[in-house]
């Protein structure tokens, strides 16, 4: 079952923490959500030692709630009716699309700030924070296309990463004479 862990302190941000309110009395600002088990913990408790350094050494304790999502949809849903027990204002994650939809979904008014670069979140009410494979894309084919390149081939995957890259190269094609 995800459990909750509030970043500030060394001790706070080493022990898993249940839905009962912060040991200052004060409600978490935030919620992090990562997938702290599961196949992806490996890289969401790395993302949960990154926003721990990031924090300033004078920051309040407690502000920030880390969640676990799993990695699944139902985990997602699950870490936000946590957090909206503790009345954050903002939701930062999840990491991955499914996840992020879920989260979105049952956010309700609480802003939800993705990791995910999934362009297909767009309108799901998710913040997207990766970088789109549209925006690289398009990063590179401009710079190409500065250099004087006229001409470029493209080539992908069956991966969403991949259609999404090709649907962006297929759009600047004529704007930017490529």
């Amino acid at each position: 079952m995800p459990q909750a862990l509030l970043l500030g302190s060394a001790s706070s941000f080493l022990s898993p923490l249940a839905a009962a309110p912060a040991r200052s009395g004060k409600r978490p600002r935030v919620a992090l959500l990562l997938p702290l088990s599961g196949p992806s913990a490996t890289v969401g408790l790395s993302m949960q030692r990154a926003a721990a350094l990031a924090q300033s050494p004078g920051g309040k304790a407690d502000e920030t709630m880390v969640l676990d999502t799993g990695g699944t949809a139902a985990g997602a849903v699950l870490a936000v009716q946590q957090a909206l027990k503790r009345d954050v204002r903002a939701l930062v994650g999840p990491l991955f699309a499914e996840e992020s939809r879920a989260a979105a979904g049952a956010a309700g008014q609480v802003p939800v700030l993705s990791f995910s670069n999934d362009e297909d979140l767009i309108g799901s009410g998710a913040f997207l924070l990766g970088i789109t494979a549209g925006q690289s894309v398009t990063a590179i084919l401009r710079y190409a296309r500065g250099r004087g390149v006229r001409r470029v081939a493209v080539f992908g995957g069956s991966s969403r990463w991949a259609a999404q890259g090709n649907a962006a190269a297929e759009r600047l094609r004529g704007a930017a004479g490529l």
